[in-house]
């Protein structure tokens, strides 16, 4: 009797110890390690999200005809700096950057904003300098431009990083920066030089380094770039008249992927192109054309016209819509243009305010 109570105390015991690690092990890890706590994702904030868009009205400050500094958050404009007209626009995270001209001064000077907070690149009373495309990656700002010797039309191609200027050189000769891309440690901006006027050449520099674009005409010019993993998109116009492309006559828009030229397909006369963007492995282009009047863009260069004497100076894809911004003539008022954002061909803004749009972009 003895012997059945202790056996049933020992099982009783043993049960008591198997149930107590199960529960161990149910509790905690099997090799009693603490399991690495995954930390939480956290999504940097960001502008709310729409289409954003920079240009300019026309203004009379006592007495004198300039221009003030237009921005569009989808369909409402709101009013920035006087004397000063906006080129180009990026935004990151919650910071709006925006290059521009400013020309309170005896000269125009290239100037870029950051949230508001104007940064004057150049002085306003020695020569004339322009900014025409901005860039950021992390806390670096790159602004392209030229800046003009004097108050003749011959300067050079240059860049700042961070406020401080560089020149871009072009074998010794004249030249305008119009574009520029980041890309890893690489820096791309794209432009052209002259010759001996009216010929002009296109061209872009890789890291401060020049290359000269190839073509087969009088003339012609790189008016913006983009990249995409390790291909090269460079948009401009060629022409084969004697006279300077600005405006081009018998101008023709084309495109260079990583050094090859290729002609976009138009029916309109005198087209030259404005703005570039790559997503993933389509290739949009806005543009426009004096010949036919109009504004265009092309996707993997199939163009599709805006009617209503558009100029369509800028373009941006977000999915399936595509946004192209610029500005129209209204019937009936030769003298003034209207800014204007086209989604997929439609109107979006319908304006009163004699403006312009000069670039546009979107935060998702």
């Amino acid at each position: 009797m003895m012997y059945k109570i202790e056996h049933t105390l020992k099982t009783l015991t043993l049960i008591t110890i198997i149930s107590i690690c199960f529960s161990c092990k149910k509790n905690g890890d099997s090799d009693g390690v603490t399991p690495p706590v995954t930390p939480p994702v956290v999504t940097p904030p960001k502008l709310p999200s729409g289409v954003y868009a920079v240009g300019e009205v026309p203004a009379t400050v006592m007495g004198i005809q300039t221009k003030q500094t237009a921005i569009w958050k989808d369909t409402q404009m709101s009013l920035r700096s006087q004397f000063v007209s906006a080129e180009d626009v990026v935004i990151q995270d919650t910071v709006m950057y925006v290059s521009g001209i400013n020309s309170k001064g005896l000269y125009g000077a290239a100037c870029y904003w950051r949230n508001g907070g104007l940064t004057v690149l150049s002085d306003t009373h020695t020569y004339p300098t322009a900014a025409t495309d901005i860039a950021v990656k992390g806390n670096d700002i790159y602004v392209v431009g030229y800046t003009q010797r004097g108050i003749n039309l011959f300067g050079d191609a240059v860049y700042w990083k961070n406020g401080v200027m560089t020149k871009l050189d072009a074998n010794g000769r004249d030249a305008t920066a119009t574009g520029v891309a980041l890309i890893g440690d690489d820096v791309y901006i794209s432009g052209y030089y002259n010759l001996v006027l009216p010929k002009q050449a296109p061209c872009y520099w890789k890291n401060g380094v020049f290359h000269a674009l190839p073509h087969d005409a009088y003339t012609a010019v790189a008016t913006e770039l983009a990249v995409s993993g390790t291909d090269v998109y460079i948009i401009g116009c060629v022409s084969g008249a004697a006279t300077a492309v600005s405006p081009p006559f018998s101008a023709e828009p084309v495109i260079w992927k990583n050094g090859v030229l290729t002609k976009l397909n138009t029916t309109l006369l005198n087209t030259v192109t404005s703005h570039v963007v790559v997503q993933g492995s389509d290739v949009y282009v806005s543009g426009l054309s004096y010949g036919g009047a109009t504004g265009l863009y092309w996707k993997n260069g199939i163009s599709t016209v805006i009617p209503n004497s558009a100029n369509a100076t800028c373009i941006a894809v977000q999915g399936d819509n595509v946004y192209v911004g610029g500005y129209y003539k209204k019937a009936g008022d030769a003298a003034n243009i209207y800014a204007e954002i086209w989604k997929n061909g439609s109107p979006t803004l319908n304006t009163s305010t004699p403006s312009a749009i000069y670039d546009i972009t979107i935060v998702p």
